[in-house]
């Protein structure tokens, strides 16, 4: 009963777009059946994988394995089921449906405890959860779903943020503290350090929380998945008896019902058969991809080529209306913000590799503050890597106050007994899915969609930095960062069905096991024995499909993609990419596709000054120019002081491929990454018109490009040329 409610309105969503629908398909039990197998069998091998691992590296150093082994005939068990239960599905499936010739999408619903889920609690702007004159307590919104264990760490760093320097309070009085009190409905733990206290209902713990920030403490909390609904932490801080503050933690599910419809999607597809096809509609009806969206057709999608469309077009999503160049140009923070044409959303989900908390970053945080304030759940996914403390003050501070904002900072941590390159690879592996997604149930015109290669920053909007001196909290631009212009691309895509596959997509990523990073996929994909229809590629409709990737969990399923599209390509491939640093695997697909006479031509940046260790990353990119110019066609982009940043792939006047996917080797080996693929030879011509633009600055490259001896060096050393 928990699912039936979003069941049926993610049908009438399913219902309002063009994307076909079998009869009957999307209330099949054999769907989820399907789903659920596969499912369990790609988390027993991700089991076995880490046990081998943990075994061999055992035998290495003479230790014992530290876990229990898995049950391998229990993979033996799924890929058996699998195989039967798979052939015989789709055996029946095309006795009902097989003369369906165009691509069909059906949802369907998951529901397991599997992953481990850690969250925090930070107590560090305290006076947001002071209920001393009687009113209700902030609820805090605990992502329960699917999760096999929870944790949760309450973080006080309160009297550090007041009192930078530790050393008087450790050597002249005893460390502050908050004395808090946990009672819930159900049973749950208190670890603090080396001890652990229990509860049950009606029996609350105490514990004293001192400053991480000093003392290294930390307390966590873990409540029992199957008997616990509700808790009330209550925080006294002893050196003001008089004032209380408080903060009741409730499951995500009870505060936010409608999220299901995306939380636990499954994105059922079965495609036509595409051996009637060659070229790229061959490759666009692919069903070979792990985690990639079913095609389906959109009639509403925005370029935002200009320096200040992303930023406009983002803030639009959030607003309602469209701020004018001239008050951008203004770069006032505290700009006067209209709220009365504020859509209703219910969700609103971020992902930036950067969120800044600049000129940009506080007029969308502001939008965010008004939603968050009606009550709308707000996920905020960065990457804790390249955040800058200016950044974590502010969204700790915006956390404190909206518990309905969750903030989830990726980083990749090595996992137990990691080897050398595991080690270096968390300093690295990083999160560059680049998604604004704005969710509505009640205005089916206000879902949508940004995708694109811009991070939440100045410098993709504005060719100089804005000052911001009046405002000590936000980040100066030459103090506390480096600044450059950043010339970039992204799309807007509005509609509901796509906005809600988007969102499946990014729960994904956000739902990873905590320890092993392993990632559910959201499609099902079944090819049909019937051959498309004809006239499927003809109609205006743009045709797409999104994809999301982390690539040391997916067998590398984005190198395939793109790798695939290449060999697809007949007539032409143009290629825009800051950094162009290829896999063997993508290397020689390029190759090969200009040696049967496809016409390749790369747009790519030598001089990244400005950049992130720039003085490597220009030699890289000369490295690859010099392997592959006299081979097809290199430009460099010339614009002074302007970085070209936009990813993009056009093939053939038909598809392209868009997003943050450059083409670099630690985006299809390292990070997590996004994009959508659109065959539409109207959107191609509107993308081949914005690479003719970047042209008009832009030079041909005919000769050696010099690299630094030190960065020879670099490049020869694979742990290093690798992460590049």
């Amino acid at each position: 009963m928990k699912y039936l409610i979003p069941f049926i309105l993610f049908l009438s969503v399913s219902c309002t777009t063009t994307t076909r629908q079998p009869a009957g398909w999307s209330q099949a039990y054999e769907l989820q059946k399907l789903y659920d197998l596969e499912f369990n069998y790609r988390l027993a091998l991700e089991e076995e994988a880490y046990f081998k691992r943990l075994e061999r590296l055992s035998k290495k150093y003479g230790q014992e394995v530290p876990l229990l082994a898995p049950d391998h005939n229990l993979v033996e068990k799924y890929k058996k089921e699998l195989a039967q239960f798979k052939d015989k599905y789709q055996q029946e499936y095309f006795k009902k449906y097989g003369s369906e010739n165009l691509p069909q999408s059906a949802p369907s619903f998951f529901q397991k405890p599997w992953r481990t889920q850690r969250e925090r609690l930070s107590l560090r702007y305290i006076e947001h959860f002071d209920v001393t004159s009687g009113i209700s307590p902030k609820l805090f919104p605990m992502d329960l779903s699917n999760a096999k264990s929870y944790e949760l760490e309450i973080e006080n760093t309160y009297f550090s943020r007041h009192n930078k320097q530790a050393t008087d309070v450790l050597n002249e009085k005893p460390q502050p503290y908050f004395v808090a009190q946990m009672s819930c409905d159900g049973p749950f733990e208190i670890k603090e350090s080396f001890s652990t206290k229990s509860g049950n209902q009606n029996q609350p713990v105490q514990v004293r929380i001192y400053d991480n920030a000093w003392n290294g403490q930390r307390v966590h909390f873990y409540p029992d998945l199957q008997r616990l609904t509700a808790c009330s932490l209550e925080v006294k801080n002893p050196d003001s008896p008089e004032l209380k503050y408080a903060v009741r933690l409730v499951s995500h599910e009870k505060m936010y019902p409608n999220t299901l419809l995306y939380q636990n999607y499954v994105d059922g597809c079965l495609l036509p058969s595409n051996q009637n096809l060659k070229g790229v509609e061959r490759f666009f009806l692919t069903p070979d991809y792990y985690s990639m969206t079913c095609p389906q057709p959109v009639y509403n999608i925005q370029t935002l080529e200009n320096p200040l469309d992303g930023l406009r077009a983002k803030l639009k999503s959030l607003l309602g209306y469209d701020l004018t160049d001239a008050e951008l140009n203004k770069q006032d923070p505290y700009l006067d913000l209209d709220f009365s044409r504020v859509p209703q959303l219910d969700e609103i989900m971020i992902s930036y590799l950067v969120f800044r908390g600049d000129y940009s970053g506080t007029l969308i945080r502001r939008a965010l503050e008004h939603h968050a304030a009606k009550g709308t759940l707000i996920r905020i996914l960065i990457s804790d890597s390249i955040a800058l403390d200016k950044d974590r003050e502010i969204f700790s501070k915006l956390i404190s106050q909206y518990p309905n904002i969750k903030l989830l900072e990726f980083r990749w941590k090595a996992p137990d007994w990691a080897s050398l390159g595991e080690i270096f690879d968390q300093l690295h592996r990083s999160m560059h899915t680049k998604l604004l997604i704005a969710l509505s149930n009640s205005d089916p015109s206000q879902n949508s969609v940004i995708i694109g290669g811009r991070n939440i920053h100045d410098g993709f909007s504005f060719k100089t930095a804005p000052d911001l001196t009046k405002y000590p909290d936000l980040v100066h631009w030459g103090k506390d960062e480096s600044f450059a212009h950043w010339r970039d691309f992204e799309l807007k895509i509005t509609d509901q069905l796509f906005a809600h596959k988007v969102a499946s997509h990014f729960m994904t990523l956000w739902e990873m096991d905590a320890d092993t990073f392993f990632q559910r996929s959201v499609n099902v994909n079944m090819q049909a024995r019937t051959p498309v229809n004809s006239q499927y590629f003809n109609e205006n409709a743009q045709l797409v499909r999104h994809f999301t990737s982390v690539p040391y969990k997916d067998s590398l399923s984005l190198e395939e993609i793109y790798t695939q599209a290449f060999a697809s390509a007949e007539k032409e491939i143009l290629i825009s990419t800051p950094y162009f640093h290829l896999t063997e695997k993508i290397s020689n697909a390029l190759l090969a596709a200009a040696n049967r006479g496809v016409k390749v031509t790369v747009l790519t940046r030598l001089d990244l000054d400005g950049d992130t260790i720039d003085f490597v990353l220009s030699d890289v990119n000369k490295k690859t120019v010099n392997k592959f110019y006299q081979l097809m066609s290199i430009y460099e982009y010339t614009e002074p002081k302007v970085i070209l940043h936009t990813k993009a792939v056009i093939i053939d006047d038909k598809l392209v491929l868009t997003g943050g996917v450059n083409l670099n080797k630690r985006t299809f080996l390292h990070d997590l990454e996004n994009g959508v693929m659109i065959y539409s030879p109207e959107f191609s011509k509107k993308m081949k018109s914005i690479y003719s633009e970047y042209m008009k600055t832009a030079r041909k490259i005919d000769s050696t490009q010099k690299i630094k001896w030190l960065n020879k060096i670099i490049l020869g050393i694979p742990l290093l040329e690798e992460a590049l």
